[in-house]
């Protein structure tokens, strides 16, 4: 189950335009073993940890950069996904980083394998040759493949993933024909009013970074050549040809946009390139991964299975430290007690040891309680007007935005929503609870991590409340959850 918005749950008039299919995560990446809070940094006790509705990789990434440089245990990680073309993305960007010799060269065939919508045609020639290999490897059952000398990879996927591998190495659409796919969604007349809306509330450079993105389909700084970039990413379209993402996808919602704009400025690029800086830091956090793969003990274990049918395959004995399940919690996707049945019982014995999930659509269902009404949003916009939170020039676009709902206690409203829903009902029943305070991740975007669940998020400055509120994705009523084992 991939990691997207409830479509299900919104109307017509709301939904995304293009095939809709998310392979961009649509929330800030999350270390989900956050060890400094838990078991500690250091050690060389084992690890184990399942991403069952994994998205992308960014929350693997964040997740093994966490580790120390000392640490000196194993760590297994089930990464699973129920969509074919997430699934084999997330194989592919493994195998790129740690096959490829040159790291360097395997870390920007990595960026633009996950977000360019183009590449150089020696890159692609790279990642054929992977895919050739992989399919040639695949005899009916899983794949076992040595990645580094620290570092095993098993692929236990379905059939149709290596079909599909298969099927995107083969097909045949041109450039031209790439671009005009993207051009038609992202630039599409009838969504040109949401267009409209995003870039509104945007500083004149942030537009035009934006916009470039859009038009170009290339994850790099304004200003670099883009010559070279002569195929299309045939992971990024249908074998048809058919742009796969929505026209709204933007790879800034799955970063902490304050944190990768300072590191683009350590390497010389300017806060208005968003793109820019977003490319230096995934180059930074991609070195960094690759070279764990090559120094830290991993075992992955990649499935492309329904998450309570996982849960009910592996071993009678394998047990988590951690369990991602995202945003499948939503009554929109598999639910609450469907998760906590199969996945609960999964959790280890650790004081540690805890479950992580989001709701990002239960306002969808309780509406007027989730976000302000139309006076309490006013009110709301009044007060972070009076304490310059909202930048005088873009006064009039907060009309548009998602903003001053970062700034209203909606904790009673999900409380109410989770008692409908028999949360704590279904844990006590499993012997499991709600963490009250948390350890991995804040119970709402910039909120204080050891905080109550009525803590509002926090922003340092009128800077770093726009780069939240305008820039990035956020509806800011996500809310998370961490349950564990009652001791």
């Amino acid at each position: 189950m991939s990691e997207v918005e409830g479509m299900d749950a919104l109307s017509q008039e709301d939904r995304p335009f293009g095939q809709g299919i998310s392979l961009w995560g649509n929330m800030p990446a999350v270390d989900i073993l956050c060890l400094d809070r838990n078991e500690g940094r250091t050690g060389s006790s084992d690890r184990n940890i399942a991403f069952v509705a994994s998205g992308d990789l960014r929350n693997v990434v964040r997740t093994v950069n966490g580790l120390s440089e000392d640490y000196t245990g194993r760590t297994r990680i089930l990464m699973n996904d129920h969509d074919g073309f997430v699934t084999i993305r997330n194989v592919m960007l493994f195998l790129i980083l740690g096959q490829i010799p040159d790291k360097r060269r395997a870390v920007d065939i990595a960026v633009h394998f996950w977000y360019s919508a183009f590449l150089p045609a020696d890159y692609e020639a790279e990642i054929f040759a992977i895919v050739d290999g992989l399919c040639a490897s695949w005899s009916g059952g899983t794949v076992h493949i040595r990645l580094t000398e620290t570092t095993k990879l098993s692929c236990d996927i379905s059939p149709g993933c290596y079909e599909l591998l298969k099927m995107c190495r083969d097909s045949v659409y041109t450039c031209d024909h790439a671009a005009h796919e993207i051009e038609k969604i992202r630039f599409a007349p009838s969504r040109v009013d949401y267009l409209h809306k995003e870039f509104y509330p945007l500083s004149p450079s942030h537009r035009l970074s934006f916009f470039h993105f859009r038009k170009s389909g290339i994850l790099l700084p304004c200003a670099a050549p883009t010559e070279r970039f002569t195929s299309p990413n045939r992971f990024l379209f249908l074998p048809s040809g058919d742009w796969i993402l929505s026209d709204g996808s933007n790879p800034l919602e799955a970063w902490d946009i304050p944190t990768f704009t300072e590191v683009g400025a350590a390497h010389g690029a300017r806060s208005e390139d968003l793109y820019g800086c977003l490319y230096f830091y995934l180059t930074e956090e991609l070195v960094k991964f690759a070279t764990r793969l090559t120094r830290i003990k991993l075992d992955i274990a990649v499935h492309n299975e329904d998450a309570i049918q996982l849960a009910a395959s592996l071993p009678p004995g394998a047990r988590f430290d951690r369990v991602d399940v995202s945003n499948i919690m939503d009554r929109s996707y598999v639910g609450i007690k469907p998760l906590v049945h199969a996945w609960g019982p999964r959790l280890s014995d650790s004081p540690h040891a805890a479950l992580l999930g989001y709701f990002m659509n239960w306002r969808v269902f309780d509406d007027e309680a989730a976000a302000p009404s139309r006076n309490g949003y006013k009110r709301l916009l009044d007060r972070l007007l009076s304490e310059n939170k909202v930048p005088p020039v873009r006064e009039a676009a907060t009309v548009y935005m998602e903003g001053p709902t970062a700034v209203y206690d909606n904790a009673h409203a999900f409380e109410r929503y989770l008692k409908c829903e028999g949360m704590d009902a279904c844990l006590a029943t499993a012997g499991l609870r709600r963490r009250r305070t948390h350890r991995m991740t804040p119970h709402r975007l910039n909120a204080p991590l050891a905080g109550s669940p009525h803590d509002l998020p926090h922003f340092a400055s009128a800077e770093d409340w726009y780069l939240n509120a305008y820039v990035g994705g956020a509806l800011w009523t996500e809310r998370f959850v961490e349950i564990e084992r009652i001791h």
